[in-house]
């Protein structure tokens, strides 16, 4: 294993020496501001894994195996229908400091399909020989009897694992972690720098790919992402980072849920354009938005108090999310490499566009809250509501029966609706250094990843609009705003912006929290530019430091 003994080399030690230093120092100062949920926040109490935890954990499997057997069949047409449990682990973005990344979304999966003997391609043929292979899951009730039981995305998980240990002569364990999201990664860099193994297996998430490139390896050296096969879940392309996969995605995001939520009954009152109409013609922009928003802001009793608001962001939609929409629908970067480097995109005239315009809704037209978040929307007081899909779901039955969902608007700068990806795929399956026979290890995390991929027995149908979100819509009408963002994505793709790989670090800096740019400029009524202009320094020395110590490369 040439690979694995150069990776033990003083050069990485030295790298991820600097990095864990720099990742503490992160955690420890961004740590009250992240919720232990979140996939993106590293937990500096994060313990590793116990032996005991494992021994219990492969005990827990063996009996699982059997119960799950007969009722994953049953299970997969109920559990469509029902929210995931475990899924809501992250927080509900109800603040200014709460992360946004919406990495594991709640959408129901689609059925299950049985490949036909045709479709099933020969796999590669190796024998493990009852090798234990040990598959690191991000929480403690993340196991095989739950998954087996959930819904059919991971049903067919556990069915290919099953398929898998047949076909490879392995025992595969789900093994829990300690410390959720923030302990598998601690575990993934505590083990990697000390040259140890820990499992064969984790899971892993997109944005993580810059911070921990040199602890997982790359699947390129063992499976042709040429093969259409490979792409049978479209977000895969999404998880390239500088020419390499490190991961296997494992839900089709198929929409991303950040929208603008209005109130069909005000527009109607006021005797406004519906948005819906608007998007049709492709003519719903800031300008329009802004339009309905300063017509809707209305004292309605005379008493010189404002009754009902033009717009306002709502409770599940948190601030770092509303900004980089704004700036993309600009077709513009938070975070820009098109010009070789990470700058600070933000500064971009396009860029400062955006947060000149959301500084006017609040501050110079009045036509709500934005920076801080209310439920005035969902009360029936306001025309339109910076809003999130996933989490309005939750609670759906609190807002208004004439609500409907549109694309965030045009920006000026650009005649197309921008379709951002805040968060870089989803769950998926990754392979750290020191595992054995890596290139057999990555075809297991390909096949149990890799569930849409119809070559093998059991795998899941490509997902629709209206089987994934039937919950999440106010109405028939909101399913026309989701097939046109599908399209969106399936033709021109979504917006990546290398800012979702560094939300976490940046935040703090940029989008949220008393010293951040965007507080300063909305709260402190600090002008757009000379905000800028005393943080941009900060910012982009930041951006250095973090691109400089992510991005080193093993030798």
């Amino acid at each position: 294993m040439e690979k694995v003994k150069k990776h033990t080399g003083r050069k990485l030690k030295a790298v991820a020496a600097a990095m864990a230093l720099l990742m503490i120092l992160t955690i420890f100062t961004a740590g009250c501001e992240k919720d232990e949920g979140d996939p993106s926040a590293t937990s500096a109490k994060a313990a590793v894994t116990t032996a005991a935890q494992k021994t219990t954990a492969v005990a827990a499997k063996t009996s699982a195996k059997a119960s799950a057997a007969t009722s994953a069949s049953a299970s997969a047409t109920v559990e469509a229908e029902t929210e995931r449990p475990a899924v809501t682990e992250e927080p509900v973005q109800n603040d200014e400091t709460a992360d946004d990344e919406d990495e594991y979304s709640d959408e129901e999966a689609p059925e299950s399909g049985v490949a036909t003997s045709e479709q099933v391609r020969e796999r590669p043929v190796f024998d493990l020989k009852g090798r234990k292979i040990i598959y690191a899951t991000a929480s403690t009730s993340y196991t095989y009897d739950y998954f087996a039981k959930l819904n059919p995305e991971f049903i067919t998980l556990t069915k290919r694992l099953d398929y898998l240990e047949q076909l490879y002569n392995c025992d595969i364990e789900l093994v829990p972690q300690a410390g959720g999201w923030g302990g598998i990664q601690n575990n993934l860099m505590t083990n990697c720098i000390a040259g140890t193994y820990w499992a064969d297996a984790m899971m892993f998430v997109g944005s993580w790919t810059m911070k921990f490139h040199n602890f997982v390896q790359p699947l390129n050296d063992f499976i042709d992402f040429s093969d259409p096969k490979v792409h049978s879940n479209p977000g895969q392309a999404d998880l390239e980072w500088n020419g390499k996969y490190y991961s296997i995605l494992h839900q089709r995001k198929i929409a991303y849920e950040e929208m603008i939520a209005y109130n069909r009954d005000i527009f109607g009152r006021e005797g406004l354009t519906d948005p819906m109409e608007l998007q049709r013609a492709g003519q719903w922009t800031w300008t329009a938005m802004l339009d309905a928003a300063l017509k809707a802001t209305r004292d309605l009793d005379g008493d010189g108090i404002v009754d009902q608001w033009g717009i306002v962001r709502d409770t599940v939609q948190s601030i770092n999310t509303l900004v980089k929409k704004m700036v993309a629908s600009n077709d513009s970067w938070m975070i820009d490499t098109t010009q070789g480097g990470y700058r600070l995109g933000l500064a971009d005239h396009k860029s400062l566009k955006a947060l000149y315009f959301l500084n006017d809704l609040q501050n110079v037209h009045k036509t709500g809250s934005i920076y801080n978040a209310t439920k005035d929307f969902r009360l029936g007081f306001a025309a339109m509501a910076f809003s999130n899909m996933a989490d309005t779901r939750k609670a759906i039955s609190e807002y208004p029966e004439g609500a409907g969902f549109v694309l965030y608007p045009k920006g000026p700068d650009t005649d197309k609706y921008v379709i951002l990806n805040t968060s870089a795929g989803g769950w998926s399956g990754a392979m750290p250094y020191h595992v054995q026979e890596p290139e057999k290890i990555s075809q297991i995390i390909y096949g149990m990843c890799a569930v849409y991929d119809d070559g093998y027995p059991d795998y899941v149908a490509q997902p629709d609009i209206k089987t994934s979100y039937s919950t999440y819509v106010f109405s028939e009408a909101d399913y026309e705003t989701l097939e046109l963002q599908k399209s969106i994505i399936e033709s021109e793709g979504a917006k990546m912006d290398p800012y979702a790989y560094l939300t976490s670090d940046l935040d703090s800096i940029m989008l949220a929290g008393t010293n951040s740019l965007v507080y300063k400029i909305m709260m402190q009524n600090v002008p757009v530019q000379s905000a800028l202009d005393t943080s941009r320094e900060v910012m982009q020395d930041k951006i250095n430091t973090l691109v400089q110590t992510y991005m080193q490369v093993r030798n």
